[in-house]
């Protein structure tokens, strides 16, 4: 199992346990104020990428798990690989930042997201 931790901070750690490893760091949020902007700069570009490395070494359009954090907290997911199952758990939000998507519907995402912000 391995347990990757985000949280506003900024350093790789890993526990004693060598199967699990933490990961915290600068969260992509989404929010609209100009303290965060480059919060949103930074998903919308990490989706981009996982859509062009994806699309260009497998062949097809990934499924994004989740949207963006938009709670300013931790994500912690969890992967079981042997079972095939992801555990995705952040404060609660709306639930348009929740819901899966195609990566190539990165931009009408971003719309209804937006229809969100700050609510």
């Amino acid at each position: 199992m391995l347990a990757l931790t985000a949280s506003r901070g900024g350093a790789l750690n890993h526990c004693c346990d060598c199967a699990r490893t933490k990961w915290i760091t600068e969260l992509p949020n989404f929010a609209s104020s100009l303290v965060v902007i480059n919060y949103r700069s930074q998903y919308i570009a990490s989706i981009k990428v996982l859509r062009k490395i994806v699309q260009e070494t497998l062949g097809f359009d990934p499924k994004v798990l989740t949207g963006p954090n938009n709670s300013m907290s931790e994500t912690i997911v969890t992967v079981q690989t042997q079972e095939r199952k992801v555990w995705v758990e952040r404060d609660e939000q709306d639930a348009v930042f929740n819901q899966p998507y195609q990566a190539s519907a990165l931009e009408e995402m971003e719309k209804k997201w937006m229809e969100h912000v700050d609510k």
